[in-house]
């Protein structure tokens, strides 16, 4: 589980790939997928963030024929009330 010092520095490093130049950039779906995938498994991201960012991934992954499923990232039977997937 990353702390804020952790979450600023992940932040300012995907700031970083985009700052000092003014030409396009493109971003894998798999970054983007493995940057979702980082705040899912924070468990100081709310379960309403987490549902919101889980939407706009699938429809980023199905829209753009990426989907290969989830994984569950907790076995527990609280699933109902705790958001857990991890997308593959």
């Amino acid at each position: 589980m990353l702390d804020n010092k952790e979450i600023a520095i992940k932040q300012k490093s995907y700031l970083d790939h985009f700052n000092g130049s003014t030409k396009r950039k493109t971003v894998t779906i798999d970054h983007v997928k493995g940057m979702c995938n980082e705040v899912l498994e924070n468990k100081k991201v709310s379960q309403e963030e987490k549902r919101g960012i889980a939407i706009v991934l699938e429809a980023l992954l199905f829209g753009t024929k990426n989907y290969k499923g989830f994984q569950e990232l907790d076995q527990r039977d609280d699933r109902s009330t705790q958001y857990t997937r991890y997308y593959v």
